[in-house]
């Protein structure tokens, strides 16, 4: 990259160390919600537009380059719209809706819904939440989105999927393509599912399902009621890795933190503080089996981190390919739908339960297919097109991805800043390689053979040091695509 980018690796590395730490404080609920404008003060030179300039040269011919450039960009987004990130933050964490058991925080509605057995209740708090979203949220998102474009045009670039692709390497157009077949061939699978879970859990079968209502039929079909709070998570935890032969106790570069706390997030997460060296899995336990789906795909990006090689370059270690880390997530993810490992942890679970899972993968991969498909027009559309148009089309969108009729209100807080639909999209479509080829080489029950831990760790050695589709070609000799997926989770009387 030349003299003028000479030290910029190490200072990222640095600086990516200190924003892990502040957001860790923030999410895990120990520390209240911080204003990071600070930190984006404190390190402007990783993100000006000289350095970006730079980046922006080197990168063709460099993949260092490529990985600090997406670095930049997303650090120019999140302190483009940081204040209304926070707000965002800060309305969801305070506006309460009602349920049967109190009030509870706007960031708990998915939750609340699950839990609520009354269809009317269901749709009453669905409508609430919709319309604190619409009346609440949707504005201070839409100045977020609109800032965000400024400082992508800043540096030359028209919108968000032109700098994703310029850092990525990643023709979104080629993957909405693929995204369009998977729907197309996925459609049938999906419906036969929906139908499985139905007359499992005596649902009508008869009538459309409303969006409100997915996350009961799920809890239903996994017994999230007769199971809630079974589960020893940190018992989980090591009995899983156990399997694969890896001692947890004896990581001490992985900590935990599984107990319940006022502030946490509701959404499981993973902070890799400097890899391999200190890596925090952060989880609010709720209950039932989607607790341990959530901690599931958080040992994945954990093992995963703690496992890379630390003689690797810091752009090989924590940038590159995210779409790779996604993959070993949903991999071990996955887990929880194989009736082996089920038996094991969560011995309760009813018999449709692994099905309940192969309908949630099927129906989330198609629902971020659709994500993907909205927010490519609304990047491209974004001046030319009015805003309702963008919400009946997200409407349209996800209805018909999901089988769930849903409202339009979620047309713009549905969408993670950087094109994160595409890295779940191929993180999903990698993990299906790695599951195929785990089974070929070790069985049905590879989640019990420490030699398939082996080789699960000899792939977390690499890092992101490749893309996803050169090191499922080095690996495995294979093309990235959705067919395996596709083929996977069609049922069995539909394989």
């Amino acid at each position: 990259m030349g003299n003028p980018m000479r030290g910029y690796e190490s200072e990222a590395e640095s600086a990516c160390a200190d924003l892990g730490r502040l957001l860790l404080g923030t999410w895990s609920g120990r520390e209240r919600l911080r204003d990071n404008s600070v930190f984006f003060k404190r390190n402007r030179k990783l993100t000006s537009r000289r350095t970006v300039a730079n980046l922006q040269e080197a990168a063709p011919g460099d993949r260092k380059a490529r990985a600090l450039l997406g670095l930049a960009l997303e650090w120019r987004i999140a302190a483009a719209r940081q204040s209304e990130d926070r707000a965002v933050a800060r309305i969801e964490g305070t506006e309460m809706l009602r349920t049967r058991s109190g009030f509870v925080p706007l960031t708990r509605f998915r939750a609340a819904l699950a839990a609520e057995p009354d269809a009317e209740r269901r749709r009453e708090i669905w409508d609430h939440a919709g319309r604190l979203r619409a009346e609440r949220l949707n504005a201070p998102l839409v100045v977020a989105r609109e800032a965000e474009r400024r400082a992508l045009q800043s540096v030359g670039y028209r919108d968000g999927a032109e700098a994703f692709e310029a850092h990525s390497g990643v023709s979104l157009d080629a993957l909405a393509e693929s995204c369009s077949s998977f729907l197309s061939t996925s459609a049938g699978a999906l419906e036969a599912l929906e139908g499985e879970l139905r007359a499992a859990t005596g649902w009508p079968s008869d009538g459309p399902l409303l969006a409100c209502d997915l996350g009961r039929l799920l809890a239903l079909a996994r017994g999230d009621e007769k199971t809630g709070g079974e589960a020893d998570l940190a018992a989980v935890y090591a009995r899983t890795l156990d399997g694969l032969g890896i001692d947890a106790a004896a990581q001490e570069n992985v900590h935990l933190d599984l107990e319940p706390r006022d502030g946490k997030s509701e959404r499981a997460f993973c902070m890799a503080i400097r890899i391999p060296a200190e890596i925090h899995l952060v989880l609010q336990p709720r209950g039932g089996a989607a607790d341990l789906a959530a901690l599931l795909h958080e040992i994945g990006h954990a093992q995963h981190r703690a496992h890379t090689d630390p003689g690797l370059s810091f752009c090989d270690r924590a940038l590159g390919d995210v779409a790779i880390s996604e993959s070993y997530a949903f991999l071990i993810e996955s887990l929880v739908g194989e009736p082996a490992w089920l038996k094991a942890n969560l011995p309760a679970a009813p018999s449709v339960a692994p099905a309940a899972t192969r309908y949630e993968r099927l129906m989330l991969a198609r629902r971020y297919a659709a994500l993907l498909q909205h927010e490519l027009e609304l990047d491209r559309d974004w001046d030319r097109v009015p805003r309702e148009t963008h919400r009946e089309r997200y409407r349209e969108l996800l209805s018909e991805a999901t089988g769930a009729e849903y409202g339009p209100e979620g047309w713009i807080r549905d969408l993670d800043p950087g094109y994160y639909s595409a890295r779940y999209l191929r993180g999903w479509m990698l993990a299906a390689h790695w599951r195929a080829a785990l089974r070929e080489r070790f069985g049905e029950a590879w989640f019990d053979r420490a030699d398939a831990g082996e080789w699960l760790r000899a792939l977390w050695r690499r890092g992101q040091e490749l893309s996803a589709e050169q090191l499922l070609a080095a690996e495995l000799g294979e093309e990235l695509g959705f067919k395996r997926l596709d083929e996977e989770l069609m049922p069995p009387a539909a394989a």
